[in-house]
């Protein structure tokens, strides 16, 4: 059974066109996600004690139309089902009765002291009867295009960005290409995202993203590189409609 919550848009969770900020989304994906596993017993504090924490490793996002400012929704949420090492989780928006964005999200179980990954078998028993809300799963593949003059932005993690887990949340990633694009908005709306979590960013740690625009696709492609850990840290696409 669906985690269904009724939720207000705020005026801090939308930009100057009145429309939603991605990460205000994610805000309300994370908090409906995580009362659907306290009513299962499965706390953060408890999993805590248990060694282990859920990380999220990848995100894709349509939103059919756009969030404005006062608008009354409804977010459901459910485990759609354990895939590998991922556990796969839906979210649906809706407005009015009408579905107007759909998310799939994989999830990892990780071990707090080591930092690597657990087997899902550790607590694919617990969870609740999956089922499926979002139209589409996660199974392709993106690559940065062949451009000729990609554009880069620096970034430091800072104290307000990390949560429970002490590294960087997952809701800042959004943020954080939006401001490498600037003011690029006008007339339109958030109405694709895909991330793929890499690695942890931790406090501290200096990312350099590298961004370009791609028209043959019309979309924005982000790559972030951790220069601190010298790693790979996040990829993103990002498309934009018209309002």
């Amino acid at each position: 059974m669906a985690k269904t919550n009724d939720l207000k848009i705020c005026s801090y969770d939308v930009i100057q066109n009145k429309t939603h900020k991605a990460s205000s989304v994610y805000k309300y994906f994370q908090q409906v996600a995580r009362e659907d596993l306290d009513a299962l017993g499965l706390t953060y504090d408890i999993l805590f004690e248990r060694g282990i924490v859920f990380v999220l490793v990848k995100m894709k996002s349509k939103f059919y139309k756009p969030l404005f400012v006062d608008d009354e929704i409804t977010v459901d949420t459910c485990h759609r089902k354990t895939k590998g090492a991922s556990f796969i989780r839906d979210y649906l928006i809706k407005k009015d009765g009408e579905i107007v964005g759909e998310t799939s999200s994989y999830w990892v179980l990780m071990d707090v002291n080591t930092r690597h990954m657990c087997r899902p078998s550790v607590l694919d028993s617990e969870l609740n009867t999956p089922v499926e809300l979002c139209s589409f799963e996660i199974d392709d593949r993106f690559s940065f295009p062949q451009v000729v003059e990609p554009l880069t932005y620096n970034y430091k993690v800072v104290f307000s960005d990390l949560d429970q887990n002490r590294h960087m949340n997952n809701t800042r990633y959004p943020d954080i290409c939006f401001d490498a694009l600037g003011d690029v908005f006008e007339e339109k709306f958030v109405s694709d995202i895909r991330l793929d979590y890499i690695a942890e960013a931790k406090i501290g740690d200096e990312l350099e993203l590298t961004y370009a625009y791609c028209p043959d696709d019309e979309t924005y492609y982000f790559c972030a590189y951790n220069k601190t850990a010298d790693s790979r840290c996040f990829n993103a696409k990002i498309k934009l409609a018209n309002l």
